[in-house]
């Protein structure tokens, strides 16, 4: 067992223009009929069309000899609002990619699939990101792989409305140690889209959305990773038809101590597939991540209102749900928040309509031998910490109409009693006000 869940965490932690619409989810009174609205991409995983420049390029470039330079110097020229189109082919790259200040920014490519047009960083030497944005709202990223960043990915901080469409990252070595941590990195940001991406190989998320406001998260696959997609320290978020398997934990919603932003409030988890998430964790040691268990399908950890509901969960080999509070992490641990700011508990969780199946089979040790639980696993596993502060209706867990969830408190402070009954969790909370991308 590691000594600690968290140092706490690094740092701060895909079309045209931005079609704004009314989007309506789901039929009927159910809460994803209401869970978003907002921006509306072409989906697939196409390019633009062909390997001519459609009108809509400002500039457009092939790869060359020297294609860090070339790109560089378009994204310091380019004017507001303008498209840089990149043909077909191969762009390797030896330094960073910086933009800064300048809105409206589209970088696309522009194959017949996001396959055709790749950004190789596997030769970059220096900067702790492949493409770094800073303070550019409106930032857009489509229709590209990006290959072997030996850092994070694309990181876009301190902006609005930040897209990430038909964009796929992944590292040649698979699931390694050395990989970047980071494939899809917005922080500090606000109205986030992410999309019809794929990510493989993370040393700590895929695709992460840290302290930022209004985020969707959507029609995306996670495989390879520590943790597949990870809200962190953000506010309403959506996360819906997503694919999330072989990762260590499929989807993680989490509030850690020491950041500027110091709550995770409103999620809303929907219609994903979390499946097969048993990969052994490779994350750095030390830090939170690398002491997720294996296993896991969704963790909430230290997050508020968080609704997970319509969901997917099979052959997870831990817990298939988790939800924890700080003072667990601490008893296992001895580690404390440290932040007096900070709030420890995952309170006003509403779980409800899931379906689970064949989950808990194969527990890494920490459920057997520590918590002494008997394998399988039941579906849920909640800490049972609250905060006596907190008007009942307030903190209370919610379960609902799930197929096949059986459920255990695993208060880590009275092991010798747990609870499996839930008639104290045949409750609802009202829905999520809807997310909305401005």
């Amino acid at each position: 067992m590691h000594t600690a869940w968290s140092s706490f965490r690094k740092g701060s932690s895909c079309s045209s223009l931005l079609v704004i619409a009314i989007a309506l989810f789901g039929c009927g009174e159910d809460e994803r009929a209401n869970a978003v609205s907002g921006a509306s991409g072409s989906g697939g995983d196409g390019g633009s069309g062909g390997a001519g420049a459609p009108a809509t390029c400002n500039i457009a470039l092939a790869p060359g000899e020297n294609d860090t330079e070339v790109l560089q110097t378009a994204l310091i020229e380019a004017d507001p609002d303008s498209t840089i189109c990149l043909r077909p082919g191969t762009y390797v790259f030896e330094k960073e990619l910086l933009l800064t200040g300048t809105a409206g920014i589209t970088l696309r490519g522009i194959g017949a699939s996001r396959d055709e047009v790749v950004l190789d960083f596997s030769a970059q030497d220096g900067g702790d990101e492949a493409i770094d944005v800073l303070q550019a709202d409106r930032f857009t990223l489509e229709g590209v792989t990006l290959k072997d960043p030996p850092g994070d990915g694309v990181k876009v901080s301190n902006s609005d409305r930040p897209t990430f469409r038909n964009v796929k990252a992944y590292w040649a070595a698979g699931s390694a140690p050395t990989n970047g941590a980071y494939a899809l990195y917005p922080a500090l940001s606000d109205n986030v889209l992410i999309e019809h991406c794929e990510v493989i190989g993370a040393a700590d998320a895929g695709i992460y959305l840290g302290q930022s406001t209004t985020g969707v998260v959507r029609h995306n696959k996670a495989s390879g990773n520590v943790i597949g997609i990870e809200a962190e320290n953000s506010i309403d978020v959506a996360i819906y038809d997503n694919e999330a398997w072989d990762n260590t934990c499929g989807i993680l919603v989490v509030s850690l101590p020491g950041l500027t932003k110091k709550e995770m409030r409103g999620a809303s988890v929907f219609d994903n597939l979390v499946y097969d998430n048993n990969r052994e964790n490779f994350g750095e040691e030390g830090g939170f991540l690398a002491n997720v268990p294996k296993g896991t399908g969704i963790l909430i950890a230290s997050a508020d209102q968080t609704h997970v509901y319509a969901n997917t969960l099979r052959s997870n080999g831990g817990a298939a749900l988790l939800i924890l509070s700080w003072p667990t992490v601490a008893v296992l641990t001895g580690l404390e928040a440290n932040d007096d700011q900070y709030d420890q508990y995952s309170e006003g969780t509403y779980v409800h309509d899931n379906s689970f199946n064949d989950n808990g089979r194969s527990p890494p040790a920490i459920f057997t031998e520590v918590l002494s639980l008997a394998t399988p696993l039941e579906a849920i596993l909640w800490d049972g910490f609250e905060d006596a502060m907190k008007a009942v209706e307030q903190r209370r867990l919610c379960i609902l109409n799930n197929a096949g969830a059986s459920f255990r408190n695993v208060n880590v402070a009275d092991l010798a009693n747990p609870k499996t009954d839930l008639t104290a969790h045949a409750c609802a909370h009202s829905p999520l006000p809807r997310v909305v991308l401005e």
